[in-house]
């Protein structure tokens, strides 16, 4: 068994963190991507992102190995400011509010089929119903989904 060295992940997660990046939601983006561009377009777009994020890994790798730094947040941190920390924490709380407004809307999806097997026909409520609701109902949903978009 390996021993892991604090504030480090071990190669099983690494590996697992890894494949879920690439099957991520993406990947069933894709059949649409090459339908909707055509096989070379789509085909060129994929290179163009693949290398771009090539970049972008190695120039991240690069800078933690020069830097003692431990997490994202604190490398910007170091490297631009308080204004990188914060640039970085902003665009986290966006994209897991992104993620939530998704999941939100596959749920409204969901939500809405089934109930109209369950609920007379003409009286279920519509898919806007079930996400925007009545104004306590939003008051109280940005309530609970708001501490969860925020980076701790």
């Amino acid at each position: 068994m390996q021993r892991q060295q604090e504030g480090r992940t071990s190669t099983n997660q690494s590996i697992l963190n890894l494949v879920n990046c690439i099957l991520g939601a993406g990947v069933l983006g894709y059949p649409f991507c090459f339908k909707s561009c055509g096989y070379l377009l789509a085909t060129c777009i994929m290179l163009v992102s693949l290398l771009v994020c090539r970049f972008s890994y190695q120039l991240l790798l690069y800078c933690s190995q020069l830097s003692p730094r431990r997490s994202f947040e604190e490398l910007a941190e170091q490297a631009l400011g308080p204004v990188g920390r914060k640039t970085i924490e902003v665009c986290t709380a966006a994209l897991n509010l992104g993620a939530l407004v998704a999941y939100l809307n596959i749920l409204a999806d969901v939500l809405s089929s089934v109930a109209g097997t369950i609920i007379p026909p003409g009286a279920e409520p519509s898919r806007s119903g079930y996400l925007m609701g009545e104004r306590e109902d939003r008051r109280r949903a940005c309530g609970l989904v708001s501490p969860a978009v925020l980076p701790f």
